[in-house]
């Protein structure tokens, strides 16, 4: 898991994040460890690195690196306690200049998330990346609108590609969610596309189809940090797969979802770190019991 390290300030109408700890790489790290063995790499400052490393002790922390700046901080605003996020100010601090440092690369697991963070690191955790492996990776509109040909560069060596239907359309300069779907998968070599769509859960394309998962019905705490938990939860999933093919696909979105569910059910990171893979397993296996069951009428 290869993202941001953040201490996130948020205020809603409901409840209001103060600092908790969080960013891509974070969410993403404890949505994918029920899965397997997570390794992570990011920028930390020292005022928050011991709690960083309690909240992560289950990962390999080798490539997680210790700045004397202090830790990232997004500061944003809801409107409404489900609603979007909008970004108010960002202090980069240990994330100026970072550039990951993957190290030898047979000691890297073959299964990579680049979670949103700016374009150049992204290609420089590309380039320490194994030539097998496989990678899913975000952006952000800002990326898109302000350093699109790096972003493009980044999309084109990935095979998964996470996005809301705002940064889909800017990417391929399309309205409309299907049409621009369409066309991010024709100008570049993905295997599939997630868009995420919020409270109706997610859409999967691939260059034959596209399927809706729709989300697991629980009370929305805090959505801080449901995306990087579907991305992380979706690429442990399938890196227990054979393949990646549709059915693995679904599943691993399903399982996706789910993890977004526990993200969003707590305060910052709370109700995910305490989530274990049978909770998960139990989550799912009621929601798809749910889907399954004709309606009344």
């Amino acid at each position: 898991m290869v993202g941001t390290i953040t201490q996130d300030f948020v205020d809603s109408p409901g409840i209001t994040l103060d600092g908790e700890l969080g960013g891509s790489a974070t969410y993403a790290a404890l949505a994918a460890r029920p899965f397997g063995r997570v390794a992570v790499a990011g920028a930390m400052g020292r005022d928050r690195a011991a709690e960083v490393m309690r909240l992560l002790e289950f990962a390999d922390m080798s490539r997680l690196l210790p700045f004397d700046l202090p830790t990232y901080s997004w500061k944003a605003r809801r409107a409404a306690v489900n609603g979007d996020a909008t970004t108010v100010a960002r202090f980069t601090g240990a994330l100026e200049g970072y550039v990951p440092e993957l190290g030898p690369r047979e000691s890297l697991p073959r299964t990579v998330f680049l979670g949103s963070a700016d374009p150049v690191s992204q290609l420089a955790a590309i380039e320490g990346c194994p030539p097998d492996a496989f990678i899913g990776c975000d952006t952000m509109d800002i990326f898109i609108e302000g350093q699109r040909g790096t972003v493009e560069k980044v999309i084109s060596q990935c095979h998964l590609l996470f996005a809301t239907q705002h940064e889909l359309e800017m990417l391929a300069k399309t309205r409309g969610a299907a049409a621009a779907a369409l066309r991010v998968l024709d100008l570049f070599p993905l295997v599939a596309l997630v868009v995420k769509v919020g409270a109706a859960g997610a859409v999967l394309w691939t260059a034959n189809d596209n399927r809706q998962v729709p989300a697991v019905e629980v009370e929305v705490v805090d959505p801080t940090g449901a995306g990087d938990a579907l991305a992380g939860a979706f690429l442990g999933r399938l890196s227990e797969a054979d393949s990646e093919g549709e059915d693995d696909l679904i599943d691993a979105l399903e399982w996706g979802v789910v993890a977004a569910s526990f993200a969003i059910s707590g305060v910052g990171v709370s109700a995910l770190s305490s989530a274990t893979r049978e909770d998960m397993a139990q989550r799912l296996a009621a929601y798809r019991d749910g889907r399954e069951t004709p309606r009344p009428g």
